[in-house]
């Protein structure tokens, strides 16, 4: 479940567990490095070890969007589901996210990470990942990748 997270990162409060553990943090900034507020955020999880279930697409089993704080800053608490155990299970343990930070006018600025976590019982297992989304970090130039995702809130 996710949580109203720390540095002023804007989740719905209905989805929040402010005592789940933290599964990452970082910072938005622009090619010059200021700080990008308000820049939207998507993390997600796509099961690679089931079946496809259209065109080439595998199930996406976690998604959720949310902003970067005002100073650009984010962290996200997340417990881990009965879902991503069940995925974790089959995938050794270990679970691999997508987190995709899209923000500006229209050609949108984007930039892409992914990172890995392992699952250690019921709880994140190892240091707490930090990552700086930024202009180039990752993504730049795969256009194909952000046409294939759903449009995220401004």
């Amino acid at each position: 479940m996710l949580a109203t997270a720390l540095a002023g990162c804007v989740l719905p409060g209905s989805q929040g567990d402010p005592s789940a553990p933290i599964l990452i943090t970082g910072r938005v900034q622009a090619a010059d490095g200021s700080p990008v507020s308000g820049a939207a955020l998507e993390l997600w999880v796509t099961d690679f070890t089931g079946p496809i279930v259209q065109a080439g697409e595998q199930p996406t089993i976690f998604r959720h969007t949310y902003a970067s704080g005002a100073d650009g800053t984010f962290a996200l608490h997340l417990a881990p589901t009965p879902d991503l155990l069940a995925l974790a299970g089959r995938s050794r343990g270990s679970l691999s996210f997508n987190l995709l930070a899209s923000w500006g006018s229209t050609p949108r600025t984007i930039a892409f990470s992914t990172f890995a976590r392992d699952v250690g019982g019921n709880a994140w297992a190892g240091d707490i990942p930090a990552v700086v989304l930024e202009p180039g970090s990752s993504v730049t130039g795969r256009r194909a990748l952000a046409s294939r995702l759903p449009a995220m809130a401004s």
